[in-house]
């Protein structure tokens, strides 16, 4: 679930470098238990990257996640929060969704 005080914009998908669009999915969490997330989804047709609130992961066919990257992350003021690559019209660099403090990017 998305934090009231988080902002998210122009997200970029850490596999692909490509647009990543909003979009809600079914989670499983353990063998029964499946809820709905909302983050944001690579717009490659075959990419299977996901970012939400635990960071970027891929989410399986069971509706699992996967090879969860939480790295970089920014506790200024505020709990850790795994950060996001955003586009400007300059450059990539990843952004806190809670504070919006800036970072280098870098893979």
């Amino acid at each position: 679930m998305t934090p009231p005080e988080a902002h998210y914009e122009n997200i970029v998908c850490d596999s692909h470098l490509t647009d990543m669009e909003s979009v809600e999915v079914w989670t499983r969490h353990g063998p029964v238990l499946r809820e709905r997330s909302k983050g944001y989804s690579c717009t490659l047709k075959h990419c299977t990257r996901f970012f939400g609130t635990e960071g970027y992961s891929d989410i399986t066919e069971e509706g699992e996640f996967a090879n969860i990257r939480t790295e970089p992350a920014c506790s200024n003021q505020h709990d850790s929060q795994p950060m996001y690559i955003q586009r400007t019209s300059v450059c990539l660099r990843w952004v806190c969704p809670v504070c919006k403090s800036v970072a280098p990017f870098s893979k």
